[in-house]
């Protein structure tokens, strides 16, 4: 897997010396690959709906990310 993740997080680091803490938010915790998030009106329904849209390859390099095996 790739560090682009952790490139981004140091070069905001170096970009903002005075920021107490850096993260990147819009990683899935458990494969630590990177998502969109998509939020959908439907006509029928006051509040709009969202849906998750996890990445198969990495948005900053391309490279893809390494499959996960599943459990039995």
């Amino acid at each position: 897997m790739c560090d682009c993740k952790q490139q981004m997080i140091d070069k905001f680091k170096e970009f903002y010396p005075d920021a107490e803490n850096v993260s990147a938010i819009n990683y899935e915790i458990l494969s630590g690959r990177s998502y969109s998030e998509y939020e959908i009106k439907f006509p029928n329904k006051k509040k709009p709906s969202s849906r998750l849209l996890l990445h198969s390859y990495c948005p900053h390099c391309g490279k893809p990310y390494e499959a996960k095996e599943e459990a039995l």
